[in-house]
């Protein structure tokens, strides 16, 4: 059998993630796909930081 692999974008897990815990917490289910989409966007800024693929802001 050869052996296949997966490779997943990270980011969109998060951001649904995020959403659910979002409307867990008590946000409106029109507002925890925004909060999820944050979450993930600075995460990603985080991330890309260090490897230099955004730059530092001010």
């Amino acid at each position: 059998m050869t052996e296949q692999k997966i490779t997943i974008n990270r980011a969109p897990v998060l951001t649904l993630w995020a959403a659910v815990v979002a409307e867990r917490m008590g946000f409106e289910p029109g507002e925890a796909p925004s909060l999820g989409k944050a979450v993930s966007g600075l995460n990603a800024q985080t991330k890309g930081r260090p490897l230099g693929i955004f730059a530092p802001t001010a």
